[in-house]
């Protein structure tokens, strides 16, 4: 079992459910990296921003136990509860399961309760280097509209909605200014290459039911994110 782990020493280390080890910890210049300038949080993005910011948590080719709506991965450190969004109940039986891949997060910033969603098969092994795919960014304020590029590795092939929300909206927080400053809202537009289209509104958490979703990466056409004030 692989723990992808990139930690800062200086930074504390979190626990997830029962004692999960933070793996992805965030800079303490991750808001110098965005903007020398003073970044005031949106009153009204607060939980938001504080949750897209938290640390993630990976672990490839696991394996675990389902019962009922969830399934419990054995880790180095402590067991971790995943919970199966409705749509996913029935994609794992009850008993062993293995060959999975984990993205998990504090979800309601609670040690507690389980993680929900984000696990994908570990089936397919990408045979060339990590998926790229194009991703615009349009900013619009009273000042006036913005545009850019925005880079992402995604390093599966299957990869979870919910891994592909976190991971670049915990991007647009840390060098786009998302939830600073008066850009309250907007939408993620994920466009497949058979033309089906996922939208995520940035305006708040990625919906339960969309964090079991499963996209074949290598069949991104291109994203664009709108980003308003």
């Amino acid at each position: 079992m692989k723990l992808s782990t990139i930690a800062k020493s200086s930074l504390a280390l979190g626990i997830l459910t029962t004692g999960i080890i933070t793996t992805h910890a965030q800079s303490a210049n991750a808001a110098e990296s965005f903007n020398s300038g003073v970044q005031i949080i949106n009153k009204d993005n607060t939980s938001l921003h504080s949750y897209y910011r938290q640390a993630y948590y990976e672990f490839n080719n696991v394996s675990g136990t389902k019962k009922d709506n969830q399934i419990t991965v054995e880790t180095d450190h402590h067991p971790l509860r995943i919970q199966l969004p409705q749509s996913e109940l029935n994609k794992y039986q009850d008993g062993p399961v293995s060959n999975i891949d984990v993205f998990a997060v504090r979800e309601y910033n609670d040690t507690k309760l389980p993680s929900i969603g984000g696990i994908t098969q570990n089936t397919i092994s990408l045979k060339d280097d990590p998926i790229t795919p194009k991703i615009s960014l349009r900013k619009s304020n009273g000042t006036g509209i913005f545009t850019d590029d925005v880079h992402l590795s995604i390093e599966k092939q299957n990869v979870s909605l919910k891994e592909l929300d976190f991971k670049l909206r915990q991007q647009l927080v840390e060098h786009d200014g998302l939830y600073t400053n008066g850009y309250k809202h907007g939408n993620i537009f994920i466009r497949m290459k058979d033309n089906v289209r996922h939208d995520i509104d940035l305006s708040d958490k990625l919906p339960v039911s969309q964090m079991g979703t499963v996209i074949d990466a290598t069949q991104i056409d291109h994203i664009h994110v709108e980003m308003k004030s």
